[in-house]
């Protein structure tokens, strides 16, 4: 099932791939079939991209993978409007 964006309903709709690129990636991306996100993903990183609107949003997490982690880091939380900020780790 091919996604729809949440806010425009287009279903022109690219996903967000994390990592370092391969050259297929790199040409996938040329022709807006990927997103290239950036080389680390962390725990609320879009998973889409809509290209008619802009909107990026993440699919829906399994509890398992909340449990795990993914990979993610934990150095990052939402704030209210759903960006994403630093949370920096006070040590007394």
């Amino acid at each position: 099932m091919k996604p729809v964006c949440p806010k425009c309903d287009s279903d022109r709709v690219s996903p967000i791939i994390y990592g370092h690129p391969s050259d297929e990636m790199l040409t996938k991306a040329a022709r807006k079939e990927v997103v290239l996100g950036g080389g680390t993903m962390r725990k609320n990183s879009p998973d889409f991209l809509c290209q008619d609107c802009g909107t990026r949003w993440m699919r829906r997490r399994t509890k398992k993978e909340l449990d795990m982690g993914s990979g993610w880091s934990n150095s990052e939380e939402k704030d209210e409007i759903g960006d994403s900020m630093e949370v920096q780790e006070l040590r007394l």
